[in-house]
């Protein structure tokens, strides 16, 4: 049996999808593309563009970097901005949220083996010399 999605997450992914499509059509129209020769250009129907541009269709990474090089545009510009999709309370609280103890030792390891490798790799490097 297939699972189902949480609703939650479910509703994220059309948030997403919907301000992709938006931000697809924003770019489409100011590259003076209709839907019909976008669809030619990236192998696709034209009902399968309309769908993207509302937000029906999800959008495989490929097709994503093959409009990003159709528009002439970088991938940025047709992904959302995350204050786009999550709202502004979820953005707060995750940011503002405190490191617990055990992530806050967790994080000082890492910074130390980090800090601590630095050191050997820059211990192994010969040194150039001047030879003039």
């Amino acid at each position: 049996m297939a699972k189902k999605r949480d609703p939650k997450r479910l509703e994220l992914c059309r948030r997403i999808q919907r301000e992709f499509g938006a931000r697809f059509r924003s770019v489409r129209k100011e590259a003076r593309l209709g839907q019909k020769q976008v669809s030619a250009r990236m192998s696709l129907t034209r009902t399968t563009i309309s769908n993207i541009e509302r937000g029906k269709q999800r959008v495989y990474l490929d097709q994503l970097f093959e409009a990003a090089h159709l528009f002439d545009v970088p991938v940025e510009a047709l992904l959302p901005r995350v204050q786009d999709v999550f709202d502004s309370i979820s953005l707060r609280i995750a940011a503002d949220a405190p490191l617990t103890p055990a992530a806050a030792i967790d994080a000082a390891r890492v910074v130390r083996d980090v800090l601590g490798a630095a050191a050997q790799m820059s211990s192994r490097v010969p040194r150039s010399r001047n030879t003039r």
